[in-house]
């Protein structure tokens, strides 16, 4: 058996055992005609590019057809066709190809007529005109610039290195653009995977393939992609929405293959760098307050002219609103705010004896005085890359870094306590002196909406991301029949998030830190058995590593008379029984689900049907801190393509 039949034997085994490889790279083919328009069989076909060392030969079958497989994506091609003895018949400069392109080269090649007397440019490499000369069977000449992809079933399109560098970006990252493409919508409003991913043809943004280089770029776990912001270092990418190849089985959305640059025979290189800040941005028209917990609280405010239910012995009443609970509450003369002294309080004394007030909660006058319409925002991008030979035609080397810098302050409106939350009935009750301590975590209040009840703190919490993302490639041309491939993306970033709460020296806040290390790296080797048999074998691994910590990490919750040092997340919410009026042995306006159902002519039976809607911010870090992920994916694929005639078989 041949050396040549051993490699073969060797490569199907990988196929045996090894998973799906994508292919990235092209396919090349056309016809070649004679002057009369008749195919040309055995006629060799070169395609090459002088920028890269890339070339590869193909012969023309017994119907002038030509098929040039695995063709990595790139400009500057050209391809050329000739005799068997050398003699050059056509040549056709400046072809592109993209990412997973089936590219017929139109119009075809043909054979170039003799030059006649008197026509000397043509002889000259100028317009060749020829007095009646046939028709090419293949149709009518185009210009030679213009592409066509009647050959590509799948649908989708390409988005260049051009259109990457031009176009405005969001975030600077080059996932945005593939919203561009057909059959693709973004994802749901308020996803944390705005800008990192997109629906394609209805299907979850998780149900999507993404492909770097050819190799997979998801998170094993969630088939997320790994949103690498290296949009300089990107050549292209394509995003195929229907009808993929059968090689790209994996995923029931849509393909998302990105291509990176390489280095050429020619040292280029560029620097960037991009500014934002909301000092240059006019007033939202939506407030930056939306979603916060006096947003919250204000969808229960009711109209400050609501009326009084009216509970009957035996018959409870349910307000809806906080409006409608004042009302019913003053009807029937219990105060629900601003209480000044403690004990039993009667019903129909306590606004007389000057012990509260039944004050109505209207949160369009304090949005009148408190509201804003600008997020501060800052943003600073810059990057650099370098490629370029480092043996001419055979070794090219290509790198680049990018970082993104945002720094971006939460606006936030959270309820706090109210100085009568904060007032001390109990100093011998351990529980009571442990809830006095959690709620002098909180900032004191400097919005006040209803005294001593509904009380809020306005102002900005700590928020940043920083991202640092490097990618190095090589590509070694060994001869016409090998080459190698080395390419590694890798990223770091460091966030703060969900901060709810301003920085105190008695309390860091109620976020989380986030440090990822994400990476992709790649090897792959490609032998040509023959113009018609090509194998490329890769190894490559992706990694995503995730580690949330908590903001508070540092604060040991014993000193507020808790059992363990990490301050567990807490949540309060509600209206404090005591603002109606509620104290040992005595109900309120409503004290408590037992409480409630008094049925007295003297009490009133209204049950707490707010509870749990006024909520405060919340104390500790959100529930996803702490907490790690890694998930680490290894891959070693064989990939073999057999041209034959106008057909590729991959295996």
């Amino acid at each position: 058996m041949g050396r040549t039949w051993r490699l073969l034997w060797v490569a199907l085994a990988f196929c045996v055992c090894a998973p799906v490889l994508h292919s990235q790279n092209a396919v090349v083919l056309g016809t070649v005609y004679d002057e009369k328009g008749t195919p040309m069989p055995g006629i060799q076909v070169l395609l090459e590019n002088p920028a890269t060392g890339f070339t590869r030969i193909a012969t023309t079958g017994g119907d002038g057809s030509y098929s040039i497989p695995e063709v990595p994506p790139a400009d500057g091609y050209i391809v050329t066709a000739s005799r068997a003895d050398g003699a050059e018949l056509d040549k056709r400069p400046g072809i592109s190809v993209n990412v997973g392109d089936e590219r017929s080269i139109l119009p075809p090649l043909r054979e170039q007529p003799t030059p006649v007397a008197g026509n000397e440019s043509a002889a000259a490499g100028g317009p060749q005109q020829v007095a009646n000369a046939p028709a090419i069977a293949a149709g009518p000449v185009h210009n030679p610039t213009v592409r066509n992809e009647a050959t590509q079933t799948s649908i989708g399109a390409v988005i260049t290195g051009d259109q990457l560098r031009s176009l405005p970006l969001y975030n600077r990252n080059f996932l945005v653009l593939g919203l561009l493409t057909p059959n693709t919508h973004d994802v749901e409003a308020g996803s944390g995977l705005t800008g990192a991913s997109f629906s394609i043809s209805g299907q979850r943004p998780s149900s999507n393939n993404f492909l770097l280089d050819g190799s997979d770029n998801v998170a094993s776990s969630s088939n997320q992609a790994i949103p690498f912001q290296v949009n300089d270092a990107i050549q292209e990418f394509r995003v195929t929405s229907s009808t993929a190849n059968a090689e790209y089985g994996r995923g029931a959305g849509g393909v998302v293959s990105v291509v990176t640059r390489r280095g050429t025979n020619q040292v280029h290189g560029a620097e960037f760098g991009y500014f934002a800040n909301s000092a240059m941005n006019s007033n939202s028209p939506l407030s930056v307050f939306k979603g916060t917990g006096f947003d919250r609280a204000a969808a229960f405010a009711g109209s400050t002219s609501a009326t009084a239910l009216n509970p009957t012995p035996g018959n409870a009443v349910n307000a809806t609103t906080y409006n409608q609970y004042v009302a019913t509450a003053r009807a029937a003369g219990f105060c629900t705010n601003s209480i000044t002294a403690v004990g039993a309080f009667t019903p129909n004394q306590c606004v007389a004896n000057g012990q509260g007030r039944n004050d109505m909660f209207d949160p369009k006058a304090v949005l009148a005085a408190s509201d804003k319409f600008k997020a501060p925002f800052s943003s600073n991008q810059f990057g650099a890359n370098l490629g370029g030979p480092i043996i001419k035609d055979k070794l090219f080397y290509f790198g680049s870094y990018e970082a993104t810098l945002i720094d971006n302050p939460t606006p936030i409106f959270e309820r706090v306590p109210s100085a009568f939350d904060r007032t001390v009935r109990n100093a011998t009750d351990p529980n009571y002196v442990m809830a006095q301590k959690i709620l002098a975590l909180y900032p004191a209040s400097n919005v006040v909406a209803v005294p001593n009840a509904l009380e809020f703190f306005k102002g900005e919490a700590p928020n940043y991301t920083h991202v640092h993302n490097v990618l190095l490639r090589s590509d070694w041309s060994l001869s016409d029949r090998n080459s190698f491939n080395f390419r590694y993306a890798g990223q770091l970033l460091r966030q703060l998030h969900d901060d709810t709460l301003p920085r105190r020296s008695a309390y860091a806040g109620n976020g989380a830190f986030r440090n990822a290390q994400n990476q992709n790296g790649m090897a792959t080797f490609t032998h040509t058995f023959s113009p018609k048999v090509i194998n490329e074998m890769r190894i490559g691994f992706t990694q995503v590593r995730v580690v949330e910590r908590a903001q508070d990490q540092n604060f040991d919750a014993r000193t507020l008379g808790m059992p363990n040092a990490e301050l567990q997340t807490i949540l309060l919410s509600g209206l404090d029984a005591q603002y109606s009026g509620a104290s040992n042995g005595q109900a309120g306006a409503f004290g408590g689900w037992y409480d409630s159902f008094w049925d007295t002519a003297t009490n009133l039976a209204m049950l707490p049907t707010l509870d749990g809607q006024f909520q405060f911010a919340r104390l500790g870090a959100p529930l996803s801190a702490p907490g790690q992920r890694r998930d680490t994916t290894w891959a070693i694929a064989d990939n073999l393509t057999w041209s034959h005639g106008k057909h590729a078989i991959k295996f």
